[in-house]
Parts: C-alpha cells; sequence; structure tokens
C-alpha cells in the first residue's frame, strides 16, 4: 500500500487569508473504523486518520459487521456553507455512509462559501494492520518537522512519515522486517527490509529499498560480491553512491587470537559503490578491529559494526559494539585513526568509574563538533 499525501495547503484557504472570512467545519467525526478520528477535530487542523477495522474471519463476522459498524462520516458547518465529501455535496450534520471508500484511499472533504473562499480537509483511511499512533504530548515550541518511522510486527511491516499528530504523510507496506527509514542530504530516502533468506551464518539477509523525491521506487541495492548485506546503517552520498555495511560469514584461521584453525567468524565489512554498481572502497574488520580487541570477548562477531557517519573530512566515523569502540576510518587507506574504547583506547574518560565503553550504538559527529 502506497499513499502520498500533500505536505502543504492542507486546511487553509484559497484566495482569502483573513481567518474571520475562511469557511470551515464546526464539526467532523468518523466512526465505523478501528479507532475514532484521530487528533481531534480542530477546526483550523486539516489532515486527519482513522484506521480501518479489522478483516472479519468468517462470512458471519463479515455479515454482522457490516450491519452493525459502517464506515460514517458526520461533517457540520455553518448555514450557506457548502460542504462536499469526494466532491459529492453533503447536507450539514448528516450521517453519510462511505460505502465505497478502502483502505489506502484519502476522504477529500471540502467546506465553501459563496464568495468563492474554501478550506479542504482530509482523512487517511488507514489499513487495518496500520499501527494506531496516538500522540500523548504536544506542547507549543514542537518542532513542526515530521517524523520518520518503521514499524515490524506482526502483520505487515510499515514505513511511515508522520506529522506531530500521527498521521501519515506517507507509508508503504512490506512483508519482510524494516528498518532504518531515514531521508538523505540528496533528498532521497531508503529504508533496509529482509529479503526472507539467511546467509551461512544464520544472518538475515536484507537488501536496501532507495525512494526518490515522490516516495517511488528508484531501485534495490546490496552490497558486492560478499554474503550478507545490513540494515543496521545505509548513506546516499550526493553523487548516488551509496555506503552498506555487513556482517561477511567467512572461515578464518584464529589461532592467534586463541581460537581455532578453521573458526568460523562474522567479519565487519562497510562497502563504498558508486552509482555503476562497482566497489570503490572496501574496510574489513579482520586486520584493523581483531577478535583480540575486545573487553568483552565474542569470538564470532567480533567486531559488530552498528552505524557509519561520514565526517567532515569524508572519512568515516563507526560505531563497533562488540569491540565496545568508536573508531574513525580513513576513507582512501583503511587504517584506523583513532579509537574511543576498546583494549586500544586512546582516550581518557574523565570521572567514569568504568574508564571505557561498553556495547555502544550509533555514533554521529553533531555540527557542533561533538561525538
Amino acid at each position: 500500500v502506497i499513499l502520498i499525501a500533500g505536505l502543504a495547503g492542507c486546511g487553509g484557504s484559497s484566495g482569502n487569508n483573513d481567518v474571520a472570512q475562511t469557511p470551515v467545519l464546526d464539526a467532523l467525526s468518523v466512526s465505523g473504523g478501528q479507532t475514532p478520528l484521530y487528533p481531534p477535530f480542530d477546526p483550523t487542523d486539516g489532515r486527519y486518520a482513522i484506521v480501518a477495522q479489522e478483516t472479519p474471519a468468517s462470512a458471519e463476522q463479515m455479515t454482522a459487521r457490516a450491519a452493525t459498524e459502517p464506515l460514517v462520516l458526520n461533517a457540520s458547518a455553518a448555514d450557506g456553507l457548502l460542504i462536499s465529501v469526494l466532491g459529492e455535496l453533503i447536507s450539514s450534520d448528516t450521517d453519510v455512509p462511505l460505502d465505497g471508500v478502502e483502505p489506502g484511499e484519502v476522504i477529500d472533504i471540502l467546506v465553501e462559501n459563496k464568495q468563492g473562499a474554501s478550506s479542504r480537509y482530509e482523512i487517511q483511511f488507514l489499513p487495518a494492520d496500520f499501527p494506531v499512533l496516538t500522540t500523548t504530548v504536544l506542547e507549543e515550541g514542537a518542532s513542526p518537522g515530521l517524523v520518520y518511522f518503521s514499524f515490524s510486527g506482526p502483520g505487515k511491516q510499515y514505513v511511515a512519515i508522520v506529522d506531530n499528530h500521527g498521521v501519515p504523510v506517507f507509508y508503504r507496506g512490506e512483508e519482510q522486517r524494516v528498518t532504518d527509514f531515514k531521508l538523505h542530504p540528496n533528498g532521497q530516502r531508503s529504508y533496509a527490509v529482509r529479503t526472507g533468506e539467511n546467509n551461512q551464518c544464520d544472518r538475515a539477509q536484507t537488501e536496501q529499498v532507495i525512494l526518490g523525491p515522490d516516495f517511488e521506487e528508484i531501485r534495490r541495492v546490496t552490497t558486492v560480491d560478499l554474503t550478507h548485506t545490513d540494515p543496521h546503517d545505509f548513506l546516499i552520498l550526493d553523487d548516488e553512491s551509496y555506503i552498506a555495511m555487513a556482517y561477511d560469514c567467512n572461515v578464518r584461521d584464529a589461532t592467534a587470537y586463541g581460537g581455532e584453525p578453521e573458526q568460523v567468524v562474522e567479519d565487519s565489512v562497510i562497502q563504498e559503490v558508486n552509482p555503476s554498481g562497482q566497489v570503490v572502497f572496501e574496510w574489513n574488520s579482520w586486520e584493523k578491529m581483531g577478535i583480540d580487541d575486545q573487553i568483552r570477548p565474542h569470538p564470532t562477531d567480533y567486531a559488530h559494526i552498528n552505524s557509519i557517519w561520514e565526517d567532515f573530512d569524508r572519512n568515516l566515523i563507526v560505531s563497533a559494539r562488540s569491540s565496545s569502540q568508536v573508531a574513525k576510518i580513513d576513507r582512501v587507506s583503511g587504517e584506523v585513526l583513532w579509537r574511543l574504547g576498546g583494549k586500544s583506547n586512546q582516550f581518557t574518560f574523565v570521572d567514569d568509574p568504568f574508564s571505557h565503553l561498553c556495547g555502544q550504538h550509533t555514533a554521529s559527529r553533531l555540527d557542533s563538533g561533538n561525538i
């Protein structure tokens, strides 16, 4: 299911900026859904949502629901104003059955006055398996920006962009688990989705789905010639190259680390792939962040890179959870420039009784220069 909604112009007037002259609804409600209309109606808010009822399991349940829980809209406005629902005029304060509306559609409502000024409202009719979202605190001063979510649970998995009331401006469903939905600096968006397959180390395979500015799917990409593509993190660069990561399954001689001559390990690998699909940079943890560099030994998944950040100088800052260290990697040579945490830590932890990191996640550089 794909829904695309306009990000501007909802709930505003056309041709008249005088709030006193702008026609608005006095009330709006929809019954028959799994949830009531949310957020609670406010004449100045133009966007709402309602989650559809769950699909009945039997014909008897279908009949009973049809008889008792139809989808019904009621809208009212001051005398002299015209109300249209899905392009059809309706009477004020009258129940209007929405028999033909299917989950995934947008219910469009227009209120107009005789001078031609109007306000538009829209209701996202969400599928029954879409998560029910509730805003519990929304105070003055909250950012007006949108929030990116990845929802994984029973049934369909969703990525969604929602406003501060939890009303989606975009959502898309997948059959497999989804993670890491985000906006990249070049205006594209991406999320990771499982393929349903595992590699030799029984690690779930994923692919990165890249969406364009209008939410259209551009392509799906993976690492190149590795046994795995990981969903933890993914970067799209300005030239549409991408940086992906993997827990690549390999047999290594680990005797130097007290292991076996033929030990199965998961190397953390970082790849930069250009728009033509060629690998232009590859970094492997085996030589640079080995098994012996751990505070809490994990002989198989010994590095476990779980985030990548392109620093100001285009070198990479990574978080290695199993090695309990954040490290900076030279983008050309692959050398580790510095290590924060781990056995090879190069920094002093001030007023920290433990004197090191442990199992950290998602290291990033702030605009201030702090990490």
